[in-house]
């Protein structure tokens, strides 16, 4: 159980650091960056509080029920991997498709990051207390 908390921790820590790397690579260049990422900066925290932390700590119930033997891989449902790798496809599509300005690309991923950085606090939190 505690290595799919990890999982999950890391997974969702580790996608917050690419996409935030990423926005700061676009925002950092504009003049009023700064200000978009200030709005990422709210927006994130908006995402985190009414959408991540529920699913997050869905995934957290998920994984206390399906015990230690179970699939490492399966800390998310079938749907969770399925919106996953469709963000991800989606991401890489607006990023590669030149269609959506640098600004607003930026700040959609820097307030996506927030969002995952924050929601990773819960299955730090239950990793940490060995829920």
């Amino acid at each position: 159980m505690k290595i799919q908390l990890l999982l999950a921790a890391l997974m969702w820590t580790a996608a917050s650091v690419m996409l935030g790397s990423r926005s700061v690579g676009w925002l950092g260049h504009l003049h009023f960056g700064a200000v978009l990422a200030g709005v990422a900066v709210v927006l994130g925290w908006f995402k985190q509080h009414y959408i991540m932390r529920r699913v997050a700590g869905e995934a957290v119930v998920r994984i206390r029920e399906r015990g230690s033997d179970a699939n490492v891989l399966g800390f998310f449902s079938l749907k969770q991997w399925l919106l996953v790798a469709v963000m991800m496809g989606g991401g890489v599509a607006l990023r590669l498709s030149g269609l959506i300005p640098v600004s607003v690309l930026g700040t959609v991923y820097a307030t996506v990051a927030i969002g995952l950085l924050l929601g990773s606090g819960r299955f730090w939190q239950a990793l940490a207390l060995g829920e």
